[in-house]
């Protein structure tokens, strides 16, 4: 239900119905994953870092669990940790529906920041 609320951008909806659904299975991927997203279309980074941490924690060979997790990094400035994980998206998925994105932040983080 959560993941439709999603979907339907029912943002609110679904934060809550995701976090009621992660209270019995807190290691289901598939919720974590939206709840992370959810946050970070609530604009709610800190939170979604720490789901974004977690999900990438418990799902490594995820790349979208990276993907998400260098949002987060990236929203709350943390640029040298936003770049290891998107470079890490990039090493699992390196022809992913996102890879050249993400190679053009990765490019623009370095580039502002003076990291490589």
């Amino acid at each position: 239900r959560g993941i439709k609320q999603y979907k339907a951008r029912q943002y609110a909806q679904a934060a809550n119905t995701l976090e009621k659904s992660l209270a019995i299975n807190p290691n289901s991927k598939s919720g974590l994953l939206t709840y992370t997203k959810t946050l970070l279309e609530m604009e709610r980074m800190r939170d979604a870092l720490v789901a974004a941490e977690k999900i990438a924690r418990i799902d490594p060979g995820n790349p979208e669990a990276h993907l998400l997790l260098g949002n987060a990094r990236q929203e709350l400035k943390n640029d040298k940790a936003a770049i290891e994980a998107y470079k890490k998206y990039l090493e699992l998925d390196p022809n992913g529906p996102y890879s050249n994105d993400v190679k053009q932040v990765v490019k623009g983080i370095e580039a502002e920041s003076g990291l490589r």
